[in-house]
């Protein structure tokens, strides 16, 4: 029983580390953030504008699942506005209303990130690809992906990297109009990145936009959303100083207990 104390120990530790290195420090984004939903919790994540929708994202078997229903009417042939579009997010900033909605993990300074990786999945009826865009908000511009990830609709699961730099953004003051987006200006980029109010993922096929998406019926699942300071590698999760002091200490006393073990045969 005693030997099996220190491994679970430094097992404990390690995961301990962990949980306080999947937090945003002091308003910053941290290197190896991530929402996995092992948890079953969608961890903040909601679908469109509209939060209170019938169909929000829920999770099943550790990823969450966003639907969107496409083109739909009811009884009296009026459109049914509600999940007709794939676009969810997690963010504070609410454009619909000027206010805070609530506090979203992912609102904070993203200038040490490089990249945001998440793995996808998807199917549809409608459509043979989803145009996957990542978007976001400093309250004053509005940001989204210059070129999208091509998400064919096959339910393979792919790694989507949306880079964290300027020439990989449009910008534009009105969020809800395509035509307005343009290359992003390296300073206003700059600026907004230390700002975020979150982060959101809309499909639109044929340009930049943060207020608006293809209308398609198709079911996605994303996974492992995390934020990395390097491209093409996901960088390890860091676990605090004190965190490594406790494992040196763990260690030390594994080692001196089995040097013990050694001299008393």
């Amino acid at each position: 029983m005693k030997k099996a104390f220190m491994p679970l120990a430094i097992a404990s530790v390690f995961a301990a580390g962990l949980s306080v290195a999947s937090a945003a420090v002091d308003g910053k984004i941290m290197p190896g953030m991530i929402d996995n939903f092992d948890n079953g919790s969608t961890m903040g994540w909601t679908n469109g504008a509209r939060v209170k929708t019938p169909h929000p994202p829920h999770v099943e078997n550790g990823k969450l699942v966003v639907e969107s229903f496409g083109e739909r009417f009811d009884d009296e042939g009026r459109p049914i506005n509600d999940n007709k579009r794939m676009a969810f997010f997690n963010e504070s900033f609410s454009f619909d209303r000027g206010k805070n909605t609530f506090d979203s993990p992912w609102e904070g300074d993203y200038s040490g990130i490089k990249a945001i990786k998440a793995d996808f999945s998807a199917t549809s009826t409608t459509t043979d690809n989803l145009y996957l865009r990542l978007s976001f908000t400093d309250g004053d511009n509005f940001f989204s992906s210059k070129n999208p990830f091509i998400l064919p609709t096959d339910g393979v699961e792919r790694t989507a990297t949306f880079l964290l730099d300027s020439s990989s953004f449009s910008v534009s003051k009105d969020y809800n109009k395509g035509n307005t987006f343009a290359d992003a200006d390296q300073a206003v980029f700059d600026a907004g990145i230390k700002n975020f109010f979150g982060v959101k993922i809309i499909s639109n096929e044929e340009y930049p936009i943060y207020g608006g998406s293809d209308v398609v019926a198709a079911k996605l699942t994303m996974d492992n959303f995390m934020a990395t300071d390097q491209v093409g590698v996901v960088s390890n999760v860091p676990l605090p100083g004190a965190v490594w002091l406790m494992i040196s200490g763990l260690l030390g006393l594994s080692g001196v207990s089995a040097s013990k073990r050694k001299n008393a045969v």
